[in-house]
């Protein structure tokens, strides 16, 4: 099976400037339209609202519906309703958010969700994803980041070692990341990088 499967045809899903200027109301009405990709990007508007603090919550409604997504039939809405929940605390997004650690497509985008939702029982299959043989930088530094947002001292130790990597892309990762998981010194290690002028 692809992951994401494409939408389904027909009629394009609302443009960005649509959903950006949407009220909730309207973002809530297109969670439930017959159109997947609407309700795709009516779920990650929600998510993105989230994530940057334009919304602190969601009305209880429009939860609902977005928690009913999770059994949609299209995988892709389903993702995005998941990650959208993550930003919510929402445990039942859970089981589909370490399911799509499989899936080299979203893999990235479900480990960064995974610290976002807060569930300790991500904490040993992000383990897995840091430490697997074959596993990309990018994997490693996203599940360290995600491991460091659950408190877990493994993920946060990862970090401070990779700041010393060669790969100029790796450490501006991680300089990212110290700062978007909460390390717990990452006022200091961003301090000390602003004040170097050859850094």
């Amino acid at each position: 099976m692809i992951w994401p499967p494409r939408p389904a045809p027909g009629a394009p899903p609302p443009s960005f400037a649509e959903l950006e200027g949407a009220s909730i109301e309207r973002v809530t009405e297109l969670l439930a339209d017959p159109r997947p990709g609407y309700r795709a990007d009516a779920a990650c508007t929600l998510g993105d609202r989230l994530r940057t603090g334009e919304l602190a919550a969601l009305p209880s409604a429009t939860s609902a519906t977005l928690a009913a997504l999770l059994d949609d039939p299209e995988p892709f809405v389903r993702f995005e309703a998941a990650v959208a929940l993550a930003e919510l605390k929402d445990r039942r997004a859970t089981p589909l958010l370490l399911g799509a650690l499989r899936r080299r497509a979203v893999r990235l985008d479900a480990i960064r969700a995974l610290g976002r939702l807060g569930d300790p029982t991500a904490i040993s299959p992000l383990h897995r994803a840091l430490t697997g043989l074959f596993a990309p930088w990018a994997d490693r530094v996203q599940a360290a980041a995600a491991l460091c947002a659950l408190a877990d001292r493994a993920g946060a130790d990862y970090l401070v070692a990779r700041l010393g990597s060669r790969r100029p892309a790796e450490r501006a990762a991680v300089i990212h990341f110290l700062g978007e998981a909460r390390h717990p010194q990452a006022r200091a290690l961003l301090e000390a990088i602003l004040a170097d002028p050859a850094d």
